[in-house]
C-alpha cells in the first residue's frame, strides 16, 4: 500500500480508470498549489479525480479520500471544480469526530472553493487570479488529521469527463461523476503554505479513454523502503 502526498516526497497509491489499473507510490512535483496541479505540469492526458459511490467494475472504490495534518492557527484550504455544481461538494470530518461540508459550512455561498478555469487551477488559492476557497480553521481542540473527500458533480453517475490534452482549457461537465481540478492547500500564520501535510491511501483517477496517453515521472517505493525512480508512457 502506498500514500499519495504533496511536498518534497510523494507517494501514492493510483488508480487510472477507464481502463487501465495499476498502483504506485510515487514521490516528488514541485508546486505552487497542491492538488490536480501536480498532474497539469506533466504532459499527456488530464487524469480526473473520481469522486462518486459505490464500486468499480474491480472492486475498487471510486470515491477519493485524502487526510491533512494541520495544526493550532493554520488553516485548511480546498477548491474543486465540481465545488456546487449539480451534487458536487466537499466534505471533512475534523479530529474530534464532528464532521460537515463546504456546502454546509458557507450555505449562502455555494460557489466557495470553485476552480472555475485551468488558469485558477494553476495559480492556486487566495491569489490574484486564483480560486476563493473554502476556508477551515483550526483550532486546538481539531488539532491533527483532517479527512477530506471530494465529491463529483453526480456521484451516482457512471459518465466521466471526456479525455482531453493536460494542457488544454478544461470545462466541467455536470453530468459525471469525475472531477477536473481539486486542491488543498495547508496555510500557516502569515498566509506561508505548508508543504508534505496530505496524504491518500487510494487515488482513484480515470483518463476519460482507453486510448488517452498518461506520462508522469514517478518515484515507486517499494513496502521495504526501496525507492526506484518510473518513467511512465
Amino acid at each position: 500500500m502506498g500514500y499519495w502526498c504533496c511536498g518534497a516526497r510523494i507517494q501514492f497509491s493510483i488508480r487510472v480508470a477507464a481502463l487501465l489499473i495499476f498502483t504506485f507510490a510515487l514521490s516528488a512535483f514541485p508546486m505552487v498549489a497542491d492538488g490536480s496541479t501536480v498532474f497539469s505540469n506533466q504532459s499527456g492526458y488530464r487524469p480526473f479525480l473520481e469522486g462518486g459511490y459505490g464500486k468499480s467494475l474491480v472492486g475498487m472504490d471510486r470515491l477519493n479520500t485524502f487526510y491533512v495534518y494541520a495544526l493550532p492557527g493554520e488553516n485548511i484550504l480546498l477548491g474543486s471544480s465540481a465545488m456546487g455544481v449539480a451534487e458536487g461538494d466537499i466534505l471533512f470530518s475534523r479530529p474530534d469526530g464532528t464532521s460537515g461540508s463546504c456546502l454546509s459550512e458557507y450555505p449562502g455561498l455555494p460557489g466557495l472553493g470553485r476552480i472555475h478555469s485551468l488558469e485558477e487551477e494553476q495559480r492556486g488559492p487566495s491569489v490574484s487570479g486564483g480560486y476563493t476557497p473554502c476556508e477551515l480553521e483550526v483550532d486546538a481542540q481539531n488539532s491533527g488529521l483532517w479527512k477530506i473527500v471530494f465529491v463529483g458533480p453526480s456521484p451516482n453517475s457512471w459518465k466521466s469527463s471526456a479525455a482531453i490534452s493536460i494542457t488544454q482549457p478544461w470545462i466541467q461537465a455536470e453530468d459525471v461523476f469525475t472531477i477536473a481540478a481539486w486542491d488543498i492547500t495547508v496555510q500557516g500564520q502569515g498566509g506561508a503554505e505548508k508543504d508534505g501535510r496530505y496524504f491518500a491511501e487510494h487515488l482513484p483517477l480515470s483518463m476519460g479513454d482507453p486510448k488517452a496517453p498518461l506520462f508522469l515521472d514517478l518515484y515507486v517505493v517499494t513496502g521495504d523502503g526501496y525507492i526506484y525512480e518510473v518513467g511512465y508512457e
